[in-house]
């Protein structure tokens, strides 16, 4: 046989094998798809994962978690399976950028939107205070509250750290805005409180109270 038809052999040998290879993976990822993927090493630069393309995919660290961390160990380990969402489609060395940020970002928002239409309470973290109000952090995201609907009336630095009760008046994902109410919270809160001492009055039962 000669050099020629086996050099021709070894080369459809390689295409075949690259073809059987390509077919194993799906390689259609699109920016904004969220895929499952494995946590397979976790660097000062990056994190790598195994989404099922060509190569590992690059997690950047900005792109790890909307909270503060000191090491990305403190956020992921390896072999962790997570979602991920496609922030950039494969590059020249077919590497794909995800971020898990992302992610939880969007299930904090649906989260949210659920406990508004429930009208339920929930707790925010006084971050820092700004014209007009103090900014909060809640389920990993900041939100504002203003300075008429803090129980106080006025923003102070003693409400800096402070955990508050508060009930969601607005919250749109897409501007990023989240607007809170202390006072309406501690309404609430007043009126359960009110209804329970009347329904536990009795006739004839006296009690005591201020004018």
């Amino acid at each position: 046989m000669s050099e020629a038809v086996k050099e021709r052999q070894t080369e459809v040998l390689i295409s075949e094998f690259e073809r059987l290879l390509n077919q194993s993976f799906d390689y259609n990822f699109k920016v904004a798809d969220v895929v499952k993927g494995t946590i397979i090493k976790v660097d000062k630069g990056g994190i790598f994962v195994d989404i099922g393309s060509k190569t590992e995919a690059f997690l950047p660290l900005k792109e790890l978690s909307n909270v503060p961390f000191s090491s990305p160990e403190d956020i992921v380990s390896v072999g962790d399976e997570k979602e991920f969402y496609i922030v950039k489609e494969e590059n020249e060395e077919g590497q794909i950028m995800v971020s898990l940020r992302r992610v939880h970002y969007a299930k904090n928002w649906d989260k949210l939107n659920e406990l508004r239409q429930n009208e339920e309470t929930i707790t925010a973290k006084v971050i820092s205070l700004v014209k007009g109000g103090v900014i909060v952090e809640v389920q990993e995201l900041r939100g504002f509250i203003p300075a008429s609907q803090l129980r106080t009336g006025t923003p102070h630095e003693g409400l800096v750290n402070q955990e508050l009760q508060v009930k969601i008046l607005e919250s749109d994902a897409k501007k990023n805005k989240l607007i809170l109410s202390e006072r309406l919270a501690l309404a609430e809160e007043r009126k359960r409180i009110a209804g329970s001492i009347v329904a536990n009055l009795e006739v004839d039962q006296i009690v005591e109270g201020e004018v």
